[in-house]
């Protein structure tokens, strides 16, 4: 050291320690650094790392496990991976960032037989949870882990094509997993759908109101408890609600016009109890409101028509007993149609008819208008037909379609026809054929033709071969009709013959 005192040999010293230390002082914070970028990878297969700067997500080591649920899904917060490890290891902080950790503490996992471990530490304002699991040091065992893995990835695509929404909520209703039908939902409506499961224990329907050019969708929510956590399923039943609405609106049409009808409507269901019924039936049968509310049987129903002598007489009970079993396999059939005629003076006609799912329908009509008109007007009939009986002359009625509506007795006889008595109708040609027949003279029968089908009057005088003479006379009657009238004028044409000057 010649030419450096003791001096200049300490300062040198000195000053080299000095840069020394201040080189190993920037070392080992660019270390540190370096560590709170990028913690320290494991030192075992089992172990995986999460780094957080104020509960956010900085650096990883996990491999390739999916953390959140899906196959794209990562562990962006705490509040992530506390979700992902909170079934296995309890109640986890909720920010890493408010714990005043120094040492690491480590947490075991809530099963006896689960040997995990989660580790959290804190590096220079950051916190890096470890997770380690001994359970998966053989091959084998990370080998199942990674089929099991794949397996769950196979279920959670599959969940993500559910035609049904699902979410899955933790006990203080906040959702902790949902698949993709649930992430199409827009964040006011899944609100909506979670704050609906909060209150509603069972199956429950609700009701998403669209936007300005979306139309609303009905769901329905069915929940089930799983532990600590509530699953919700929501299906989409818009369709149904509208065509629930559409059949709402059609039910209250037809009961609107059902309570117009004049004609009484029972409708039994398939168990053979008053589902429907209208106003006019209670008028009908003086049955009590309150009876046909209480939906009766079918028969009781009956019954109660019996003691208000609303049912033809029977002989005795075992037949009328007989006769409903036989009215209700009729009306199963649709076959059942009957007049009942009441000890008050009524006619009822009763149509018993077929319903879907088994239901039979009852119509109850007052025909007694009907029925008395009808017995007048045959009695009408009868006293014209009488009348027409008492004549000599014979007449015919031709009606529009040339058939024979109406014929005296006198024209039975006298050309041996009976139209009331024939299976098929007789028209004009089988009058015109027993006329030829029976009085022949061809050229009168042809002009007799003629005028009907023409609908001329006609008055022809005519002598037979036999020597009868006779007068025919076509005349039109109001509605298209025609009569045909023959009346005999004499038996001996030679006493006749001067004065009416018959042909030949």
């Amino acid at each position: 050291m010649t030419g450096l005192s003791l001096v200049d040999f300490l300062w040198i010293a000195a000053i080299s320690a000095t840069v020394a230390f201040v080189v190993l002082w920037g070392l080992d914070r660019l270390w540190r650094r370096d560590r709170t970028e990028m913690p320290t990878r494991p030192t075992t297969a089992q172990d995986a790392c999460f780094l957080f700067q104020n509960d956010v997500l900085v650096d990883q080591d996990y491999g390739d496990t999916p953390v959140n649920g899906g196959p794209h899904a990562s562990a962006d917060t705490w509040a992530d991976l506390r979700n992902w490890l909170g079934e296995r290891f309890g109640a986890l902080p909720i920010s890493l960032a408010d714990t005043g950790i120094k040492e690491p503490e480590t947490l075991s996992a809530l099963s006896a037989e689960d040997p995990a471990t989660l580790e959290i530490s804190a590096r220079n304002g950051a916190r890096r949870v470890a997770l380690h699991d001994p359970a998966l040091a053989h091959a084998a065992d990370r080998h199942q882990a990674k089929l099991v893995a794949q397996d769950l990835l196979r279920h959670r695509q599959i969940l993500d094509q559910a035609p049904c929404a699902i979410a899955v909520m933790t006990a203080d209703g906040a959702s902790e997993w949902h698949n993709a039908q649930f992430a199409s939902f827009s964040k006011p409506q899944a609100e909506h759908l979670l704050q609906a499961a909060r209150a509603m224990p069972t199956k429950n329907r609700a009701c998403l109101r669209g936007g300005a050019s979306d139309k609303d969708r009905h769901v329905e929510l069915s929940c089930f408890s799983l532990g600590d956590t509530c699953v919700l399923y929501v299906t989409d039943i818009t369709e149904v609600a509208e065509a629930e609405k559409i059949r709402a609106e059609f039910i209250q049409t037809l009961t609107k016009t059902f309570a117009n009808l004049t004609t009484g409507l029972a409708v039994f269901d398939r168990h053979r109890r008053l589902a429907v019924f209208n106003p006019a039936l209670v008028d009908l049968t003086d049955l009590p409101a309150a009876f046909l509310t209480a939906q009766p049987p079918l028969a009781q129903f009956f019954d109660m028509l019996r003691d208000n002598k609303m049912l033809p007489e029977p002989r005795d009970y075992g037949d009328w007993r007989s006769k409903i079993d036989d009215m209700i396999t009729s009306a199963s059939d649709g076959r059942y149609q009957e007049d009942w005629h009441l000890v008050n003076g009524l006619t009822y006609r009763v149509t018993g008819r077929p319903h879907p799912d088994g239901a039979i329908a009852f119509l109850f009509e007052d025909i007694s208008d009907e029925v008395a008109m009808t017995r007048q007007i045959r009695t009408q009939l009868d006293v014209r037909q009488a009348t027409l009986d008492t004549l000599d002359k014979a007449i015919a009625v031709i009606g529009a379609d040339r058939s024979i509506i109406l014929c005296n007795q006198a024209c039975t006889d006298l050309l041996g026809i009976d139209p009331d008595g024939c299976f098929a109708d007789m028209g004009l040609g089988d009058l015109l054929k027993a006329c030829r027949s029976r009085l022949p003279q061809r050229s009168v029968w042809n002009e007799v033709e003629q005028a009907v089908l023409h609908r001329r009057d006609l008055d022809q005088t005519f002598r037979t071969v036999q020597g009868a003479v006779y007068r025919c006379q076509v005349t039109r009657i109001p509605g298209k009709k025609m009569t045909i009238s023959i009346m005999p004028l004499a038996t001996l044409a030679q006493d006749l013959a001067p004065r009416l000057k018959l042909p030949a």
